[in-house]
């Protein structure tokens, strides 16, 4: 049985570069990557809350469509990829 979360996403309008400086680039150290190991779910979600945290008025982590994106980039292996892929295609419809 699967959970389905409803949400509303928004694109981002601009990603262009403020004052010729890259906007983009995060601090702190990212997350690990998750393949799956449920023993593991606590600690990725941790870190990705910490990172988060140091991130928190970077574009990436104020744009919902964006911080979805960038958490399921931390997304690999064949444990996770067919449900991250699910995600990555719904996401790319809203």
């Amino acid at each position: 049985m699967s959970e389905q979360i409803g949400a509303t996403v928004t694109a981002p309008a601009d990603v262009t570069r403020a004052n010729g400086h890259n906007n983009w680039a995060l601090s702190g150290v990212p997350p690990p990557m998750f393949n799956g190991n449920r023993d593991k779910s606590e600690t990725f979600f941790d870190k990705f809350t910490s990172y988060k945290l140091v991130n928190g008025d970077a574009k990436q982590f104020t744009t919902p469509f964006l911080k979805v994106a960038l958490c399921l980039s931390y997304f690999n292996g064949p444990k996770v990829d067919a449900w991250a892929r699910q995600k990555w295609s719904w996401l790319k419809d809203q």
